[in-house]
């Protein structure tokens, strides 16, 4: 069964000189459960601005996105906001998902309380549990989101997103910029959460390596249009 359907998405900017510019030209794909799907391509190629159609934090122009059976093209934002135990993102630049003046553990905890009604103890317990799988201190709970650094930052909106268990997780060069063996941690950890909640991936990156390793399907992307498609070889 399908978890995300893309259909025939069409996405265009208006440019300073007027003119529109159409960045993303027609995009079909699906995600199936518990599949880990992978759209690669250089910067600038449309695979951001989809992530954030898919998510609902911009509007396409045509076409459709189905999450779980639901066409959610037209929501607004607070209605699409009701859906977020079945989908989540998590951005290279963290500062659209983490409220910079809260601590750690605020951040972390909305969706625990909001979403799932999960009771603190437990909520401290899931969330040292993830922790310290991606080999983030504990001490830093209590530190403000601004206090961290870019790849600290990355993590904790993983282990936020991952909190929340969606169906599908939405990851957007998830790896860019950390070291290889946080690199390495975020790839176990993405491994360990799919197997035990059955959760599917839709990775964006330019990565070529990362994508061969743990997608079982990848994309490629240019210029707003998907060129080829194919599994990973094993």
């Amino acid at each position: 069964m399908d978890c995300l359907q893309v259909k025939n998405v069409i996405k265009r900017y208006l440019q300073l000189d007027g003119k529109e510019k159409e960045v993303l030209r027609g995009i079909d794909f699906t995600v199936k459960n518990q599949e880990t799907v992978s759209l690669l391509g250089e910067s600038g190629c449309g695979k951001s601005t989809l992530a954030r159609i898919i998510l609902g934090i911009e509007k396409l122009d045509k076409g459709s996105i189905v999450i779980n059976d639901t066409s959610i093209e037209t929501f607004s934002y607070n209605r699409y906001r009701k859906i977020r135990n079945s989908i989540q993102g998590v951005f290279q630049d963290s500062t659209g998902s983490l409220n910079p003046k809260l601590t750690v553990l605020k951040n972390m905890e909305e969706g625990l309380k909001n979403i799932r009604k999960i009771n603190r103890y437990d909520r401290k317990k899931q969330i040292s549990e993830l922790m310290e799988q991606l080999d983030l201190p504990l001490d830093i709970l209590k530190t403000p989101v601004k206090g961290l650094s870019g790849g600290e930052q990355r993590r904790v909106s993983l282990i936020r997103a991952l909190l929340v268990r969606p169906d599908i997780l939405i990851l957007d060069e998830i790896t860019s910029g950390l070291d290889v063996e946080s690199k390495e941690k975020v790839i176990s950890l993405l491994s360990t959460y799919k197997k035990q909640y059955n959760c599917a991936f839709l990775l964006i990156t330019h990565d070529k390596s990362l994508a061969y390793k743990i997608s079982d399907r990848i994309l490629y992307i240019e210029e707003g249009i998907i060129t080829k498609q194919g599994e990973r070889k094993r």
